[in-house]
């Protein structure tokens, strides 16, 4: 089992982590909003091939596209550099991103890290508190 301080070695944990932040914030806007794959493309103006994409987790986007996604749906992106022992609640000792959304002024932080598999593939599950 790896630490969370080796987890950090791998960027791709942390992309996989928001990724599906992601997913989740664009799926919470759709079923509010009753929007299907085509709605959201069409408001967005991508094609439905990138919301596959998206919902799919096979996604890294530029700043730009993650600005613009958060904002169709009512969401602003937060993202501040903090330590991992304010990351994790505890002492380590690197430097990691962390990112939040904001609407209506209540910033809502990226749910809790669990069964997040395939960031690391000599890990298969990795259970976080």
């Amino acid at each position: 089992m790896l630490s969370k301080e080796e987890l950090l070695e791998y960027p791709d944990y942390l992309l996989e982590k928001y990724q599906n932040d992601i997913y989740r914030e664009v799926i919470t806007y759709m079923h509010a909003n009753n929007l299907n794959q085509t709605d959201l493309a069409k408001k967005l103006n991508v094609s439905n091939s990138y919301i596959s994409q998206v919902l799919n987790g096979n996604f890294n986007f530029t700043l730009k596209k993650l600005i613009e996604l958060a904002l169709a749906i009512g969401k602003v992106p937060k993202i501040s550099f903090v330590t991992t022992e304010d990351f994790w609640g505890y002492s380590v000792s690197n430097k990691c991103l962390k990112v939040e959304f904001t609407i209506d002024g209540v910033t809502q932080a990226p749910q809790a890290l669990d069964n997040y598999s395939s960031a690391i593939p000599e890990y298969n599950e990795l259970i976080l508190s």
